[in-house]
């Protein structure tokens, strides 16, 4: 088979391991229709490159950190309250970092705790020093009603002194722009003896796991790590790597998530340098690429020419609308359970509040898009009584 050859680009990116800014190479470039006024409006279409120097994989994005700390706490989605499968997800991840530390007496601090299931998690366990930060303030408020210490802020803005023991970095690390800034953040809140523990969804395993096409490209997610890059990561700041770990979470009923975790110790270790490569997310835009049932199934939406009420104003629509000739269909709205994208608006159509379905005309199709609660929503129609056709794309 003839190897591919990559295109080279100036990156307006600096790589966030290696902080490489002279070239990359173009993996894929990602590209969505976002609602009116979204504060990525920058991220509508970025690269998904590899650094020349390191290899590492990441987005080429023009959006700043500032305007992410802004949408992060404008348009946090971890105010709702937590289902069975997360609170079993945050239960097995306690688990796992207990047997890292194992001293319940530790100080703890999770950066970007959300509602704070992980760390009600290991309060069931036995922790009982915790505390969190979040730049929502429903989220600090929640968590503060739950007996758990926490404070409004983020990795770069905070008011936090002292120095813990445990410091968590809980998926929050694929989705920051300046990578090394939070890495010296966390390091200064993790006392001299104490251990960082990061944990970031697993690049090297995204073709083992696809979901829908370009799933783990999207708006918020810019950084690809794996196991090379997160060792590097932390060799450049003077930070050993003493456990590794790779897992499934699952995120639906149906679906599951690769995670890979790492813990650092500070001691100046002497770690090789070694360069990662970008082949395993090549084998998962190559199987993206392929497309699917969709395409089809949106072909014969045009074809019978009726309105249609899509479910789902997320990421996953945000690309099909762009990458498919789903916009070509008759669209009426949205609807969406996050409350925060009620009253927003994609190609000049309103996003409604669930029970909007009720409202529409018997003869809407109503086309549910999303990535992975698909099964949930039907459930939800069910429960509702909705006699509409209902299609679901995947």
């Amino acid at each position: 088979m003839k190897k591919r050859i990559l295109p080279l680009k100036t990156l307006l990116r600096a790589c966030p391991v290696c902080l490489n800014t002279s070239e990359g190479f173009v993996l894929h470039t990602q590209s969505f229709i976002l609602p009116e006024g979204h504060l990525l409006a920058e991220a509508k279409q970025y690269d998904i490159v590899s650094c020349c120097a390191c290899g590492f994989v990441y987005a080429d994005t023009p959006v700043k950190q500032k305007t992410y700390d802004k949408y992060y706490a404008d348009m946090s989605k971890y105010e709702m309250r937590y289902s069975v499968i997360e609170s079993a997800r945050y239960a097995s991840q306690a688990k796992t970092i207990s047997t890292i530390v194992r001293d319940k007496n530790v100080s703890v601090m999770d950066v970007g705790a959300g509602n704070g299931g992980l760390l009600l998690a290991m309060k069931k366990l036995g922790y009982k020093n915790l505390t969190a930060l979040d730049p929502s303030e429903k989220c600090v408020k929640n968590m503060l009603k739950n007996g758990i210490k926490a404070q409004t802020g983020s990795v770069f803005r905070h008011k936090v002194r002292e120095k813990f023991d445990l410091v968590i970095l809980s998926h929050v690390m694929e989705h920051l722009v300046d990578v090394d800034k939070a890495l010296s953040a966390l390091i200064a809140m993790t006392a001299d003896k104490g251990v960082l523990y990061v944990e970031v969804p697993d690049a090297a395993m995204y073709a083992e796991n696809h979901v829908v096409p370009f799933y783990f490209f999207d708006t918020e997610h810019i950084n690809h790590f794996e196991e090379v890059s997160l060792i590097n990561l932390g060799f450049r700041h003077g930070l050993r790597a003493f456990h590794l770990g790779r897992n499934q979470i699952q995120v639906s009923e149906t679906t599951k998530y690769p995670v890979i975790h790492i813990a650092y110790k500070r001691d100046g270790a002497v770690t090789d340098w070694r360069k990662a490569s970008g082949n395993k997310i090549l084998k998962y835009i190559a199987l993206s690429n392929k497309g699917s049932a969709s395409q089809l199934v949106i072909d014969d939406l045009i074809k019978k020419n009726k309105e249609i009420l899509i479910w789902g104003a997320g990421n996953f629509t945000m690309r099909m609308l762009n990458n498919s000739n789903l916009s070509k269909c008759d669209i009426i709205g949205f609807v969406d359970k996050d409350p925060k994208k009620h009253g927003t608006k994609i190609l000049h159509k309103r996003v409604y509040p669930a029970d909007h379905v009720k409202k529409i005309s018997p003869e809407t199709i109503i086309v549910v898009c999303a990535a992975v609660f698909s099964e949930q929503i039907l459930k939800e129609l069910k429960a509702m009584k909705v006699k509409n056709e209902v299609v679901v794309l995947k």
